[in-house]
Parts: C-alpha cells; structure tokens; sequence
C-alpha cells in the first residue's frame, strides 16, 4: 500500500524513481572570481555620478490661460452633453473656479487636459446634484 501521491503509468511509459530530498546538505556553489575590491569600486564610482548629476525632478508647470479656457470649453461640452439646457450649464459652472484650482492642486500625473476636464466636471456635476436634491439648483 502507497502512502504518498502516486503517479499512474501509461501504456508504454516507464515509472521514475525519485529520491528523497536532503535538506541538510548546502548546495556546492563556486564562489565569483571577481575580487570585492574590484566591485567596490564599481558602487563608488556609481555614488560618484550620482553626487555629480542633479536628480531630476518633475516640475509641474502653471497653467496657462488657454489651458484653463479649454478646460472650461470641455466642461461646458460635456454638461451638454449630458442633456443640460445652456442656462443650466452656465449655472452648474458657476463653481468652476473653485473645483478647476482644487483640481490643479490635488490631482497629479494628469497628463492630458482632457483627464483634468474630466475631473472638473466630475466635481461640479456633485455639487449640481447636491443642490438639486436640496431644492437650490
């Protein structure tokens, strides 16, 4: 009687014998021939460069007018869009200040105006919903 897992021979298939595993023995592994003098100074030389060379660091840069206008235009678009009349979305725009500058300072890695848009809209569709089911909108 097998204790263990068994494995089922097929036609014209020969059984492998396997051998226990000894834990206790260290696998033989050569040691590098490199010299560690030879590698250390490879790590100097490597902080060598690194101390010389500024990290770079990514600066995200003002917003410019058009840019802000364009999101404007997106956002607009996209409430109507969404089926808003032109007085409706001029409304839920009023807002628009607030939501665009807390968008530029809490979102980050937007690489597209158009993710940026996205947000803002987001952002004053909430605040229309809001007021709406308050009775303000």
């Amino acid at each position: 009687m097998q204790t263990g897992p068994s494995v089922k021979k097929r036609l014209g298939q020969v059984e492998n014998e396997t051998a226990p595993v000894s834990h206790s023995a260290p696998s033989e592994t050569e040691v590098s021939e490199t010299k560690y003098s030879e590698t250390d100074s490879l790590f100097i030389e490597d902080e060598e460069d690194r101390n010389t060379h500024p990290i770079l660091k990514r600066k995200v840069e003002k917003v410019t007018k058009y840019d802000r206008d364009y999101i404007w235009g997106l956002v607009q678009d996209q409430f109507r869009r969404e089926g808003f009349s032109e007085t409706a979305s001029e409304i839920a725009m009023t807002d628009f200040e607030r939501i665009y500058q807390y968008a530029l300072d809490n979102v980050r890695f937007v690489r597209r105006a158009e993710v940026l848009a996205e947000f803002v809209f987001n952002g004053l569709y909430s605040v229309w919903n809001n007021r709406v089911r308050k009775g303000g909108g």
